[in-house]
């Protein structure tokens, strides 16, 4: 090649880098669409709800889990016939039904041909799950338990064929919340029937599924709110296990809110209120707890509504209270929060999502949509952790949403991706069909599709004429430094002695280089083992069970850019 055909090349070449870069982006006609906080996930079963039909004339759902692999189980009961029997279903992360599980994704169960409800829900680490409600009789109910393999299947190795009844004295008694501890033995909580009177109700049973002698009265404790002159009718609707090991009951005794805490072996726990009890009378109104959280803190969370002796109003109701179980006065107007939307709002389902916002499910009833049951939708309300509205979240801190008529919640679960799933019921066709929902917690925007570039060839162009040199020019500035997050400290492994906690401040441990402001978001990779809370730039560690579990903590500045930093805790067995 000669040195004029080079020269030709090299200025071809460069013209059309040249060309290149200096055309702007082209990027395709692709839709974006932004995701709202509190708007229906579309993704799942396509409009956001799953609805199923079991061919009965009611069917409810009352309790709702999802597992780690991201599927959905929700327990209630079905009318067969004459009869209430047990309904749990199972829905892919896609709100589709389980075909592996059960009956095509639904397992019934009767309870010796007696009306069968189910009220509560837990999962095992072994994948099995439990179920508790109560039978009833004309002359009694009953405590009941149904444990159920990964794929539906009564687990016979769970006491009788893998049901559990347990009769406390006699009356009637009804269960409405389970949890398992790290050890596997399983708690129920409920309200039974002593001396004519109801009372808090507490069960322990090993993992077949026998009472556990060790624990209360021959595995059973009750706790009376009355006095001797006074006599009241006290139910646990839910019940909490603290990072200690401690047991939170919580519900109602006569019209106010009702709170019990137990050591670990069944024993009242003297340090909290008077005597292991908290009662709350929030003035003339009758006051129902039906959910309850237990905080890393050491708070509590109780969740539930309120109705209005004066005007007969529904509202939904929040209370906090401080680990003694003082109602805590950083929350809310003096430890509680009610929410009025001008109709009749039913509080039901709760939970608390890792960064202190506070989640509550339900429904109202609305006359001004029309008549029953039509006049009923499908109620979320989202609080900051300081009891305000969460404005961020739906309309003002709320969403409603119809699917049939009569639309009913009554149980609330956060996923690991934090979507909020939701279950109940809705009147469709003249019947009640059981209701799974998802929402997105937070707003986002999908990421934009990469740009395509446009090379243009330009003719080649003369090489500008070198100026002889002159003075040296100073130099310009530096530009400031841009970019994403970094970690600027990496974090260290920690060790725990036992259930225990450790709080941390994540102020250091990265840096933006431009000066953004910074939101953390942090994951367990077992919550099991050790579970993580934040509040704001505090970071709060609190250890389960012995063993270790890694834990992610993910930066994020305003422009979406994040970086992540992870560190072991080991949890060390409790001397």
């Amino acid at each position: 090649m000669t040195p004029a055909l080079r020269s030709l090349r090299v200025l071809l070449v460069s013209a059309l880098i040249a060309a290149f870069m200096a055309q702007p982006p082209s990027v395709s006609a692709q839709s974006q669409t932004t995701v709202a906080a509190g708007s229906l996930d579309r993704s799942f079963a396509g409009k956001g709800f799953a609805v199923t039909d079991l061919g009965n004339r009611d069917e409810h759902l009352r309790a709702v889990a999802v597992q780690p692999d991201g599927k959905i189980v929700a327990a209630g009961y079905t009318q067969t016939g004459h009869q209430f029997q047990i309904a749990l279903i199972r829905l892919n992360s896609n709100g589709t039904p389980d075909a592996s599980f059960g009956d095509r994704g639904t397992a019934i169960t009767e309870f010796n041909e007696h009306h069968a409800h189910a009220h509560g829900i837990a999962l095992q680490t072994d994948g099995k799950i439990l179920v508790v409600g109560h039978t009833h009789t004309l002359a009694n109910d009953d405590f009941i338990m149904a444990r159920y393999t990964k794929n539906g299947r009564l687990d016979a190795a769970f006491g009788a064929d893998g049901k559990v009844e347990l009769d406390f004295d006699g009356g009637f008694d009804f269960a409405f919340g389970t949890a398992v501890q790290p050890d596997g033995k399983i708690l129920v909580a409920g309200t039974a029937s002593i001396d004519g009177n109801y009372d808090f109700a507490l069960a322990r049973f090993s993992t077949d599924g026998v009472l556990d002698s060790s624990f209360g009265t021959g595995g059973k404790a009750t706790s009376d709110f009355g006095t001797e002159d006074v006599t009241v009718n006290d139910t646990a609707q839910a019940l909490a296990l603290q990072p200690d090991g401690k047991i939170v009951l919580a519900g109602y005794s006569g019209s106010d809110f009702a709170l019990a805490r137990y050591s670990a072996d069944g024993v009242l726990d003297s340090s909290f209120g008077k005597g292991g009890k908290v009662t709350t009378n929030l003035g003339k109104s009758t006051h129902r707890i039906y959910a309850v959280a237990a905080l890393p803190n050491g708070k509590i969370v109780g969740m539930g509504r309120s109705f209005s002796d004066v005007n007969s109003d529904v509202d939904f109701e929040v209370a906090r209270y401080n680990s003694d179980g003082s109602l805590d006065d950083t929350f809310g107007d003096g430890g509680t929060v009610r929410t009025d939307l001008g109709a009749g709002e039913y509080g039901y389902g709760g939970v608390v999502q890792p960064d202190g916002r506070i989640v509550m499910a339900g429904f109202i009833y609305d006359p001004a949509l029309g008549t029953e049951p039509a006049s009923h939708q499908q109620l979320l309300v989202r609080y900051r952790s300081d009891g305000s509205l969460d404005e961020s979240f739906g309309d003002g801190g709320t969403v409603r949403t119809s699917v049939g008529k009569e639309d009913q919640l009554y149980s609330v679960a956060m996923q690991a991706d934090a979507k909020i799933v939701v279950a109940g019921n809705s009147g469709i066709d003249g019947d009640y069909d059981l209701v799974v929902a998802r929402y997105h917690s937070e707003r986002s925007s999908p990421a934009p599709p990469r740009p395509t570039y446009s090379v243009v060839p330009q003719p080649p162009t003369v090489p500008p004429t070198v100026p002889p040199a002159g003075p040296p020019t100073a130099a310009a500035p530096p530009e400031p430094a841009t970019g994403p997050p970094t970690v600027a400290s990496p974090l260290d492994d920690v060790n725990l002695n036992g259930p225990e906690w450790l709080e941390m401040s994540l102020s250091g441990v990265f840096h933006d280089p431009d000066g953004d402001d910074l939101t953390f978001t942090a994951e367990s990779s077992n919550d099991g083992v050790v579970s993580v809370w934040l509040d704001g730039s505090s970071l709060t560690v609190v250890g389960i069970f012995a063993d270790t579990a890694t834990i992610t903590v993910t930066a994020q500045d305003s422009d979406g850019d994040r970086v992540s930093d992870a560190f072991d805790v080991t949890v060390m067995p409790d001397p």
